[in-house]
């Protein structure tokens, strides 16, 4: 079902762009479902590690264990190795940086900033409503949602930014907060190709 669905996926998406603006969304949304369905239930991941956030072994190199009195999950390695102490203690500190750029700030604030040699995007996952509170209890936040479904497409062969960090509260009511990282690359932005 993986070569199946890589073959339709560009002819899916071209079809989505074409079409008037509500639909192509809600076709988009539908194709979103069908890859989260598709792919993210198929990764493997190693027994050690929380069901939260998946790690596949073919992966795991690549990055280490991120954890704090009010934070844990995953984060690059070598982004690790070039992040001050402070930041290290309190990842939140990653949005003071003097580098950082803010590109929107609402309920989830989204920067752009550069660390070492790495650029990246960062998101910040604020507290939700009431009623997302509550469906977010009995499932991951947005930011374990995302780390696992870039995993899911890359290990699907698709060419998309490679997740740099993904963290998560800890506690209770604090699933739904997160630190959500990825690689910055030169393309066009999909709401530009849909406008």
């Amino acid at each position: 079902s993986r070569s199946r669905l890589r073959a339709v996926l560009p002819a899916l998406m071209l079809t989505c762009l074409q079409q008037p603006l509500d639909l192509a969304r809600r076709n988009f949304l539908l194709l979103s479902a069908h890859i989260d369905r598709e792919l993210t239930m198929s990764l493997p991941m190693f027994a050690e590690h929380d069901t939260v956030f998946a790690m596949p072994g073919w992966f795991s190199r690549r990055y280490c264990r991120w954890e704090t009195s009010d934070w844990y999950g995953w984060v690059d390695s070598d982004l690790y190795e070039h992040l001050p102490d402070p930041v290290r203690q309190n990842p939140e500190k990653l949005l003071t940086l003097p580098q950082s750029v803010p590109v929107r700030d609402a309920r989830n604030l989204l920067k752009r900033l550069r660390i070492g040699q790495t650029d990246l995007w960062l998101k910040r996952f604020g507290k939700a409503h009431i009623v997302d509170a509550a469906v977010y209890a009995f499932r991951a936040g947005k930011s374990a949602q995302s780390w696992n479904k870039s995993l899911a497409l890359i290990a699907a062969g698709f060419h998309v930014p490679r997740p740099l960090l993904a963290l998560r509260g800890r506690g209770i009511g604090e699933g739904m907060v997160g630190l959500f990282g990825s690689q910055h690359v030169n393309a066009v932005p999909l709401q530009d190709l849909m406008g």
